[in-house]
């Protein structure tokens, strides 16, 4: 146990010597901006708000390998609906289904536990300063930051919503079974390019999905064809095992990069696509256009820096979709609450 701390303690000094470095190589790069948002937006009210949030997921990382996949998925349906303003964490009531029980988020949105954690620990030193939409994007970039060392700013200063509704979910998250017209439509709707697109899908380099999100592309594509031509046969073989056809519904886990042991950040995500690997048919459809193909090819072409940067500002653009700010939105003291 003392070994595993040390180690653990000593990776932790070299990513944070990491991100000193990256933090200078970031100030070269075009982040975009918010009139109302700044990163030392609680030096004064809360000085030590990163930190604490940090801290947390220092801690939960330790106990959950998962935990970067869930925290970006997090991220994303919450600024996909009604912009980044923690709605995803309301729960329902009985007059009102929200967001956590539509259909893209019931039983599958994690890491809500750490956000409230987070949220516990910030109320104790600064009550009623820090909003969970800022919880939110800090615990998406401070993750990353922990495993892969990834570093993007997260300006502050949004506020929360205190409207959580179902079917807002269900029309604006993107669907895995999307093609590549409903996906451009879904991200122009939240001010999100094509680039933004095919970059931001790379997040799928890590986490874990169903068998049940991906057995019709093996066993029941269409009325004439029964496994998605756009699969490698042996990509396609492996997921039938793991997916018999007598099981439809099945919650078997399937790593959506099992050739990086499905928790490896980098641009692999890319040559899965390429190479007829991608779980997803969202992701499938990325190569149908031309131009988002050649992105496709360029991202592949290199471990992770042209990769990296263009998705930490992705990552950022996506966090100011439809921001509360002001006197707008609240602070709600429980995340789960209104």
């Amino acid at each position: 146990m003392e070994k595993a701390s040390a180690l653990w303690s000593s990776w932790l000094v070299v990513t944070m010597i990491l991100t000193i470095f990256l933090a200078t190589n970031a100030q070269a790069t075009n982040y975009p901006t918010h009139p109302n948002l700044t990163e030392d937006f609680y030096l004064r009210t809360c000085p030590q708000a990163r930190i604490i949030v940090f801290n947390v997921l220092v801690r939960q990382l330790a106990l959950n390998k998962n935990l970067p996949a869930q925290l970006i998925r997090l991220f994303f349906h919450d600024c996909f609906v009604r912009g980044c303003d923690s709605s995803i964490l309301i729960e329902s009531t009985p007059g009102n289904v929200a967001e956590l029980d539509g259909f893209p988020n019931r039983n599958s949105v994690k890491g809500l536990d750490v956000i409230a954690l987070a949220k516990e620990k910030l109320e104790e030193s600064c009550p009623g300063i820090v909003s969970c939409a800022d919880i939110i994007a800090l615990a998406a970039r401070d993750i990353l930051q922990l495993s892969r060392g990834l570093y993007f700013p997260v300006p502050l200063g949004r506020r929360d919503g205190s409207v959580s509704l179902a079917s807002e979910a269900n029309a604006n998250l993107p669907s895995p079974f999307a093609n590549y017209t409903q996906l451009v439509t879904s991200f122009a709707n939240q001010g999100l390019s094509e680039e933004d697109l095919v970059v931001l899908s790379g997040a799928h380099t890590i986490g874990v999905s169903h068998c049940g999100v991906v057995y019709r592309r093996l066993w029941n594509f269409s009325p004439t064809i029964q496994t998605d031509p756009a699969l490698s046969p042996a990509y396609a073989a492996k997921l039938k095992a793991l997916c018999p056809i007598d099981q439809p519904q099945s919650q078997t886990e399937i790593e959506l990069d099992s050739s990086m042991g499905g928790n490896f950040f980098d641009s692999n995500y890319y040559d899965n696509v390429l190479n007829g690997e991608a779980a997803f048919i969202s992701d499938s459809a990325l190569i149908t256009n031309p131009s988002a193909a050649a992105l496709v090819r360029t991202l592949g072409r290199f471990p992770t820096v042209p990769f990296f940067e263009k998705f930490g500002v992705a990552m950022v653009k996506m966090g100011l979709i439809n921001v509360k700010t002001g006197s707008d939105g609240v602070i709600r003291k429980v995340c789960s609450k209104i």
